[in-house]
């Protein structure tokens, strides 16, 4: 029994579940909110990174479409 027990606060904190140490789970919040920010912040990028190409995108069609209308005309 003395065993398990003493098994158990390791298991709950690694599962993160340990509510006896208060400074583990604001550590794991502050990681998580560190997580989340991460998340949001690759997300704006790659927003950024797809709008950038499709204006690019746009610039070529527009440039390649007026060539075409030159050499026709």
């Amino acid at each position: 029994m003395l065993e398990i027990r003493d098994k158990l606060p390791s298991f709950l904190s690694k599962a993160g579940l340990d509510t006896s140490i208060p400074t583990e789970v604001n550590k794991n919040k502050k990681r998580r909110k560190i997580r989340i920010i991460i998340i949001i912040i690759i997300i704006i990028i790659i927003i950024i990174i797809i709008i950038i190409i499709i204006i690019i995108i746009m610039i070529l069609m527009v440039t390649v479409v007026t060539i075409i209308i030159r050499y026709y005309y």
